[in-house]
Protein backbone atom coordinates (compact mmCIF):
# COMPACT_ATOMS: atom_id res chain seq x y z
CA UNK A 1 0.00 0.00 0.00
CA UNK A 2 3.09 2.71 -0.21
CA UNK A 3 4.51 4.59 2.51
CA UNK A 4 2.88 2.64 6.11
CA UNK A 5 2.99 6.86 7.33
CA UNK A 6 0.88 7.90 4.20
CA UNK A 7 -1.88 5.26 5.30
CA UNK A 8 -1.92 5.70 8.59
CA UNK A 9 -2.70 9.65 7.81
CA UNK A 10 -5.28 8.41 5.76
CA UNK A 11 -6.19 6.18 8.52
CA UNK A 12 -6.33 9.29 10.66
CA UNK A 13 -9.08 10.79 8.52
CA UNK A 14 -11.29 8.32 8.74
CA UNK A 15 -10.84 8.11 12.47
CA UNK A 16 -11.65 11.76 12.96
CA UNK A 17 -13.95 12.10 9.86
CA UNK A 18 -12.87 15.44 8.77
CA UNK A 19 -10.30 16.44 6.03
CA UNK A 20 -9.90 17.47 2.80
CA UNK A 21 -11.48 14.35 1.62
CA UNK A 22 -13.36 12.67 4.21
CA UNK A 23 -16.23 14.38 6.03
CA UNK A 24 -17.45 11.68 8.24
CA UNK A 25 -15.82 8.77 10.90
CA UNK A 26 -15.20 5.25 9.23
CA UNK A 27 -13.77 2.95 11.59
CA UNK A 28 -13.43 0.10 9.54
CA UNK A 29 -11.72 1.89 6.77
CA UNK A 30 -9.61 3.50 9.57
CA UNK A 31 -8.89 0.24 10.85
CA UNK A 32 -8.18 -1.15 6.79
CA UNK A 33 -5.63 2.40 6.58
CA UNK A 34 -4.38 1.34 9.60
CA UNK A 35 -2.99 -2.63 9.06
CA UNK A 36 0.17 -1.59 6.99
CA UNK A 37 1.37 1.18 9.22
CA UNK A 38 0.91 -1.31 12.34
CA UNK A 39 2.54 -3.44 10.40
CA UNK A 40 5.35 -1.08 9.71
CA UNK A 41 5.13 -0.87 13.36
CA UNK A 42 4.75 2.88 13.26
CA UNK A 43 4.02 4.35 16.67
CA UNK A 44 1.01 6.23 17.02
CA UNK A 45 -0.56 3.80 14.68
CA UNK A 46 0.11 0.88 16.52
CA UNK A 47 -1.21 3.02 19.75
CA UNK A 48 -4.33 3.86 17.47
CA UNK A 49 -4.67 0.48 16.82
CA UNK A 50 -4.51 -0.56 20.71
CA UNK A 51 -7.48 2.26 20.88
CA UNK A 52 -9.23 0.44 18.05
CA UNK A 53 -9.54 -3.06 19.77
CA UNK A 54 -10.12 -1.69 23.27
CA UNK A 55 -13.73 0.08 22.13
CA UNK A 56 -14.61 -2.20 19.41
CA UNK A 57 -14.49 0.80 16.29
CA UNK A 58 -13.74 -1.05 12.95
CA UNK A 59 -12.88 -4.24 14.82
CA UNK A 60 -13.89 -6.73 17.20
CA UNK A 61 -13.76 -5.73 21.00
CA UNK A 62 -10.31 -7.04 22.26
CA UNK A 63 -9.23 -5.21 25.35
CA UNK A 64 -6.64 -8.21 25.74
CA UNK A 65 -4.88 -7.63 22.22
CA UNK A 66 -5.53 -3.69 22.85
CA UNK A 67 -3.04 -3.75 25.56
CA UNK A 68 -0.48 -5.58 23.78
CA UNK A 69 -0.64 -3.22 21.43
CA UNK A 70 -0.49 -0.13 23.96
CA UNK A 71 2.83 -2.36 25.23
CA UNK A 72 4.23 -2.50 21.91
CA UNK A 73 3.37 1.51 21.15
CA UNK A 74 5.00 2.40 24.36
CA UNK A 75 8.28 0.33 23.15
CA UNK A 76 8.32 2.31 19.56
CA UNK A 77 8.26 5.50 21.64
CA UNK A 78 4.85 6.29 21.91
CA UNK A 79 4.80 8.12 25.33
CA UNK A 80 0.79 8.32 25.40
CA UNK A 81 0.49 4.61 25.58
CA UNK A 82 2.01 4.54 28.91
CA UNK A 83 -1.29 6.90 30.36
CA UNK A 84 -3.30 4.15 29.05
CA UNK A 85 -1.82 0.87 30.73
CA UNK A 86 -1.88 3.38 33.47
CA UNK A 87 -5.42 3.62 33.24
CA UNK A 88 -5.86 0.30 32.77
CA UNK A 89 -4.79 -0.32 36.21
CA UNK A 90 -6.57 2.13 37.77
CA UNK A 91 -9.78 0.37 36.64
CA UNK A 92 -8.70 -3.29 36.69
CA UNK A 93 -8.86 -3.41 32.68
CA UNK A 94 -7.44 -6.51 32.09
CA UNK A 95 -5.05 -5.78 34.60
CA UNK A 96 -5.19 -5.76 38.15
CA UNK A 97 -7.12 -3.07 39.40
CA UNK A 98 -3.77 -1.05 41.47
CA UNK A 99 -4.60 2.85 41.74
CA UNK A 100 -0.92 3.13 43.32
CA UNK A 101 0.87 1.99 40.01
CA UNK A 102 -1.67 3.62 38.24
CA UNK A 103 -0.61 7.17 39.86
CA UNK A 104 2.95 6.16 39.78
CA UNK A 105 2.68 5.33 35.87
CA UNK A 106 0.39 8.72 35.57
CA UNK A 107 3.44 10.69 37.48
CA UNK A 108 6.42 8.95 35.38
CA UNK A 109 4.49 10.37 31.91
CA UNK A 110 4.40 13.65 33.26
Amino acid sequence: MGDPRASYAIASWYERGHSPVVNRKNFKKAVRFLIPAVEAKVAYAVFDYAISLELGQGVEKNENAALCYYILALSLGCTEALKEIARMHYYGIVLPKDRKLAGILFEWDE
